[in-house]
C-alpha cells in the first residue's frame, strides 16, 4: 500500500540519518572548520552528484567572501 511505502521510505531515511550522524567525528569536524576558515584559497573537486555539491558550497562561501575555485 501507499502507506506502507511511505512508512518504508520513512525509516530508511532515518536510518541513514542516524548511521551518518555516528560517523561524525567533531573534534575532526571542527579541525576541517578551522581549516577552511583559515585557507586563502578554496579548491573543491566533485563529479556528476558530487559536483551540485561543490556547486552549491561554492555559492554559499562565495556570498561569505571566501575565494573558493570550482570548473565542472
Amino acid at each position: 500500500s501507499i502507506e506502507m511505502l511511505i512508512k518504508k521510505a520513512q525509516f530508511t531515511n532515518q536510518r541513514t540519518l542516524n548511521e551518518t550522524y555516528k560517523l561524525i567525528n567533531p573534534a575532526h569536524l571542527n579541525d576541517a572548520i578551522e581549516a577552511l576558515k583559515k585557507a586563502s584559497s578554496i579548491y573543491l573537486l566533485g563529479v556528476g552528484g558530487s559536483g551540485i555539491v561543490c556547486s552549491d558550497l561554492l555559492h554559499k562561501l562565495s556570498r561569505i567572501n571566501y575565494n573558493v575555485v570550482y570548473h565542472e
